[in-house]
């Protein structure tokens, strides 16, 4: 039996492993935080400096690049048109909320 990943976080702005994929405090403010766990790294609140002038998505290209599954839980009304524009489906609903993601590139596959 392969035993599960372990889960790290919450994961602050500037962190080591992620800071260089572009979650750093320039772009996003000090309250923000991630979940890593495996593949997959929840953005679960990202509070961008900036509003409307693309961290959210520089930090997108640079976890997928990485090889990371990006999840984003419970998206606020918002932050959902921006993941449906982008190509994120919900993928789960719990008692706890949705997560949302986007299917690997060049999936056909419909989550």
């Amino acid at each position: 039996m392969t035993p599960e990943p372990a889960e790290r976080g919450p994961i602050f702005p500037d962190d080591a492993t992620f800071g260089p994929l572009g979650f750093t405090r320039a772009q996003f403010e000090a309250d923000s935080y991630l979940w890593h766990r495996g593949d997959d790294v929840w953005c679960s609140l990202m509070i961008a400096r900036t509003p409307g002038r693309g961290a959210f998505r520089e930090l997108l290209r640079g976890l997928e690049g990485a090889g990371y599954r990006v999840v984003v839980p419970n998206p606020l009304p918002l932050m959902r048109e921006i993941l449906v524009r982008w190509g994120f489906v919900c993928v789960a609903v719990t008692l706890d909320g949705d997560e949302w993601a986007r299917p690997p590139a060049g999936s056909r596959a419909r989550w």
